[in-house]
Parts: C-alpha cells; sequence; structure tokens
C-alpha cells in the first residue's frame, strides 16, 4: 500500500512539474529516495534539504530559518514535511521567503479524515511514522492565503486500488 502511494504521488508531481522552468529546484524534507521526486524537475539545479543529519540530503537546515537566500527558489516541494516539522507555519514563512514572486509551491499531506490519517490515528506508533500532526486542508488554505500564495489545484485524493482522482 505504501509503495503504491508513493508511486501515485510520484505521478502527481511529475505531472504538476511538467508546468514548472527556471533555475532553482528545492525540495525540503526527505520522502522516499533521494531522487525519487527530484529526477521530475525541469529547472537547472535540483537539490534536496533536511533537518534531519542522516537523510542523505544535499542541504541540512533548520525549517524555521533556512539557510537559503530569499528570493531565490523557482519551486519548493514539500512532501509530507508539514506533518513531520515541528512548526508548519513558520516553515510556510520561510517558503515564502525564499521563493521567487512567480515562484511555485507544491504541497504533499495526507488528510486527516482520509484512509491515511485515520491509519495514523488508530495505529498504535502512529503510521505513517514521524508524523507530528496531520493538517487539515482548510488549514493549511489559510496559512497559504495569509501569505498571499494563490492556490491552483488543491485537493487530490488516494484511494487503495483506485489511483489518484
Amino acid at each position: 500500500l505504501g509503495r503504491r502511494c508513493l508511486a501515485n504521488e510520484q505521478r502527481l508531481i511529475r505531472g504538476a512539474l511538467d508546468r514548472v522552468f527556471g533555475e532553482q529546484f528545492l525540495q525540503i524534507g526527505a520522502w522516499g529516495g533521494h531522487s525519487t521526486f527530484l529526477r521530475y524537475a525541469r529547472t537547472q539545479r535540483r537539490a534536496l534539504l533536511d533537518w534531519r543529519l542522516d537523510s542523505g540530503a544535499d542541504l541540512i537546515s533548520d525549517t524555521e530559518e533556512l539557510g537559503v537566500a530569499s528570493d531565490s527558489i523557482d519551486a519548493v516541494l514539500l512532501p509530507h514535511t508539514l506533518e513531520r516539522t515541528e512548526s508548519p507555519h513558520a516553515l510556510l514563512r520561510e517558503v515564502d521567503r525564499i521563493l521567487r514572486p512567480d515562484g511555485h509551491l507544491l504541497v504533499l499531506s495526507f488528510a486527516p479524515s482520509g484512509l491515511w490519517g485515520l491509519r495514523h490515528l488508530f495505529a498504535g506508533g502512529g503510521f505513517p511514522t514521524g508524523r507530528e500532526r496531520m493538517i487539515r486542508e482548510g488549514r493549511l488554505r489559510d496559512w497559504l492565503e495569509l501569505l498571499s500564495f494563490a492556490i491552483i489545484i488543491a485537493l487530490m485524493v488516494f484511494k487503495p486500488g483506485a489511483g489518484a482522482a
């Protein structure tokens, strides 16, 4: 089930990144292997940034103070990063700071009321592992609107056995 979920997420990100060009692509938070999503970036350069030393990332940085220049990134991918960081709102503020004015933000997240969210709620150790919190779509929309992000595509639902809708 996890491999199917990751394959669907890769397909969604590949499609979204087909329309994103520029110089710099930054994935914040390791999810899958190093190149699980990076290989789909159509930018001149791409890098993986993480806060954990053992993540295999290209860059290590605190998510509340990213070691990245302001207005320097064309696209940022947060693959379940908001769920795993201690301060998701602070990370979004930093993403807003480093993105160029015409930049793109892509967010992968499990819906708290979806199958993965329910699995997390009822699993003894919290599964999938590493989830600090599940973030409702409405709350994420509010945070993004406060930062003046325009939301283009909001909801992608994964249904086991049915693919993405």
